[in-house]
């Protein structure tokens, strides 16, 4: 885009500077050299994840371990009770088919590895009546959490019964 004297404008030079050194912009994804766009982050995974829980208004959380701290701060988080190997989300209200919370440990579509501890956890709390679930990506977890009939529907029904 060019202004009357043949200027180009900002957005166009800054889109011709990437191209000519190879780089994309910061607020553009980059796609690979087969064309193909790069499989998300797992927090690009969670925040999809979180909007579809917010949209569905359950009572839910993100346990936000993945966070990277100091030694001294870890040492004081882990003083006040931060466990190793917490999952990901928890659902706090009870599935309309089970009757039971939820607990899922998200990961990525592929590549995402599952601890020790993760696994140890997710046995735990299912020992303890919650529905467990590794999920690989947003959509299998938005799969699993409409099979247990996490729908709108479903829960305005309660709502309304209530």
């Amino acid at each position: 885009m060019t202004d009357a004297n043949g200027r180009k404008g900002v957005k166009a030079s800054t889109e011709a500077f990437f191209m000519r050194h190879g780089k994309a912009p910061k607020n553009r994804i980059p796609v690979k050299a087969s064309g193909k766009l790069p499989l998300p982050t797992e927090a690009q995974e969670q925040c999809v994840l979180a909007n579809y829980l917010d949209r569905l208004g359950v009572l839910w959380c993100h346990v936000a371990n993945e966070r990277h701290t100091s030694k001294i701060s870890g040492a004081r988080l882990k003083a006040q009770g931060v466990k190793s190997g917490v999952p990901d989300v928890f659902v706090y209200t009870r599935s309309p088919k089970t009757q039971r919370p939820v607990a899922i440990e998200l990961k990525r579509q592929k590549g995402g590895r599952v601890t020790p501890a993760q696994k140890r956890w997710l046995r735990d709390l299912k020992t303890e009546g919650f529905e467990t679930y590794l999920a690989l990506g947003a959509q299998d977890a938005i799969t699993y959490l409409t099979e247990l009939g996490f729908t709108r529907a479903n829960l305005n029904k309660e709502k309304s019964e209530l």
